[in-house]
């Protein structure tokens, strides 16, 4: 089952944004703001939201521009936009945070990502931290200054011989299948290119199967990713973020896509040694990319209700976050 409404909102340059939501089932604690991961879509959080449901959240998750159903003129399939598309998906954001203000007030917002999710929620924080009450980063790694570089370098060099609106052929080698290489395989199944999201093979055969999931990203698409990264990883661009702002973040020891924690692990740390005073991380021994569909989901599940229920707790507590 889908979640339990389907928005479509007008944005003001005309083009349309899917949303779902999921009624918190009890007095509500306060609202979960899901961003979903490359090449996937919002319809993929629907267990998870539930259950955030029953624990007393409202859940609200979109598809992310060119991806799911929220593909059109202005965000074909595989692009967020023909021009400035890392800038309007965080715009898209800050619209369903307005929104969610406006529908639920006073209730404490937490913006939760998931991979490619993270990365947009941790440039969202960094621009507009007064609009959430805390921070969840699943799965995510904003790389390293070198690899950065040339990954740019060489995606620039194929928007140069065949355009921006066309798959790359590169990043996939270096990512995708690069990572599949580096598990294991179920013995009874043949290996595929996506083994990595998780060692449930259901999960990998569905994700196989969904014609919304496993597209190959355009050369627009990864380079608006890597500027992502590039923003989030900027020392100096953290100085907006509140010091006591709740930050959570969340990894699997097998998933190559994080250098297996590693990536995660080494983030946080790096904000802990700036005095960021409520960072905390967590790194499941028996889950790849996506803790949330591998064998350990029901753990990290209440794990994340466990946190937003602190956060939530002290933020009707002491209300608006204070910054420095």
């Amino acid at each position: 089952m889908s979640f339990e409404e389907i928005h479509v909102l007008l944005r003001p340059e005309g083009s349309r944004l899917v949303l779902r939501h999921q009624q918190a089932q009890s007095i509500a604690r306060g609202v979960i703001h899901i961003n979903h991961g490359l090449a996937e879509h919002s319809e993929r959080y629907t267990e998870f939201a539930k259950i955030l449901s029953n624990a007393g959240y409202h859940v609200y998750a979109q598809d992310h521009r060119g991806h799911g159903h929220n593909i059109g003129a202005e965000h074909p399939k595989s692009m967020f936009a023909m021009r400035d598309g890392a800038a309007k998906v965080l715009n898209d954001v800050d619209c369903i945070n307005q929104l969610i203000k406006e529908r639920h007030p006073g209730l404490p917002v937490i913006l939760f990502g998931h991979s490619m999710g993270g990365l947009i929620a941790f440039n969202y924080a960094l621009q507009k931290p007064e609009n959430i009450n805390g921070l969840s980063i699943w799965n995510s790694n904003f790389g390293n200054k070198s690899e950065r570089i040339f990954a740019r370098f060489m995606l620039k060099v194929e928007r140069m011989l065949k355009g921006s609106d066309v798959p790359s052929q590169f990043l996939p080698k270096v990512t995708f299948r690069s990572w599949a290489k580096q598990v294991q395989p179920s013995p009874c199944t043949s290996p595929t290119m996506f083994d990595w999201l998780s060692s449930d093979q259901t999960v990998v055969d569905a994700y196989l199967k969904d014609p919304l999931c496993g597209f190959d990203p355009s050369v627009s698409m990864w380079l608006d990713i890597f500027q992502w990264m590039e923003q989030g990883d900027r020392q100096k661009n953290w100085e907006r973020l509140p010091k006591n702002l709740p930050i959570r973040f969340h990894a699997g020891a097998l998933d190559p896509a994080t250098n297996f924690g590693q990536a995660v692990t080494a983030f946080a740390t790096r904000l802990q040694q700036l005095s960021f005073s409520d960072i905390s991380h967590k790194i499941y021994t028996h889950s790849r990319h996506e803790t949330l569909l591998d064998q350990e989901r029901e753990i990290a599940t209440q794990d994340f209700i466990q946190w937003s229920d602190r956060i939530t707790l002290t933020s009707f507590q002491t209300g608006p976050l204070r910054h420095h």
